[in-house]
C-alpha cells in the first residue's frame, strides 16, 4: 500500500504528502516514480545486463539519455559492480544480482526507498555498505522503509514497528 502497487480498500495512507486513497491512475503513477523499490526477490529482466537494468527505471523516470549512462555507472561502481555492468542477472551472484536491484532501485534518487530484506543475499562486509549508502541517504532527508527479519539491520533503525501476524506488536 505504501508504494501505491495496490490500491487502498478502505481508510486513508498518506505518502510523501499524498492521500494515496483518493488517486488513481496517472496520480498514483506520479506518487511511484518518487519510490524506489528493492524486492526481496530482485526482479531483475534477465534479457538485459545489469546496466541495462538499471537504465530501464531512468527510462521510467523520464531521465534524460545524456545522464543515464553516467548515473547508471555511478551507482554501479559504488556498488562493487563497475566491471559487472554488462553481465546479465545469471552470469551475477546472488549477491550481485541484488545489488543491482539496489542500484535500479536508487538511481532516480526516490524520495522515498521501500527494501523488503535488502541485504539478505549480501555478505556481511558488502550488507554493511548498503546500509550505510541508506544511512546516508537519511541524513540527506530521504525516507526508507526497511522490512527484515535481522535484528541487528532493526536495531539501526531509528523507528521499529514490530509485527506478528498482521498485527503491530510493539512499537519504538
Amino acid at each position: 500500500l505504501i508504494g501505491a502497487l495496490r490500491s487502498v480498500q478502505r481508510g486513508s495512507i498518506e505518502v510523501l504528502g499524498h492521500d494515496l486513497s483518493r488517486l488513481a491512475g496517472r496520480d498514483l503513477v506520479a506518487v511511484r516514480r518518487n519510490i524506489g523499490f528493492i524486492f526481496q526477490m530482485h526482479n531483475l529482466f534477465d534479457s538485459l545486463t545489469a546496466f541495462e537494468n538499471v537504465q530501464m527505471a531512468m527510462q521510467l523516470s523520464d531521465c534524460p539519455a545524456s545522464e543515464m549512462r553516467r548515473r547508471g555507472t555511478d551507482i554501479l561502481d559504488r556498488l562493487g559492480l563497475g566491471h559487472r555492468a554488462h553481465y546479465r542477472p545469471k552470469a551475477l551472484s546472488g549477491g550481485q544480482r541484488q545489488r543491482v536491484a539496489v542500484a535500479r532501485a536508487l538511481v532516480n534518487r526516490p524520495a522515498m526507498l521501500l527494501a523488503d530484506e535488502p541485504t539478505g543475499a549480501l555478505d556481511s562486509k558488502t550488507g554493511h555498505e548498503v546500509l550505510e549508502l541508506f544511512a546516508n541517504l537519511h541524513r540527506q532527508g530521504n525516507t526508507i522503509l526497511i522490512v527484515t527479519h535481522d535484528l541487528s539491520i532493526a536495531a539501526m533503525a531509528e523507528r521499529r514497528v514490530e509485527i506478528h501476524d498482521g498485527l503491530i506488536k510493539q512499537e519504538e
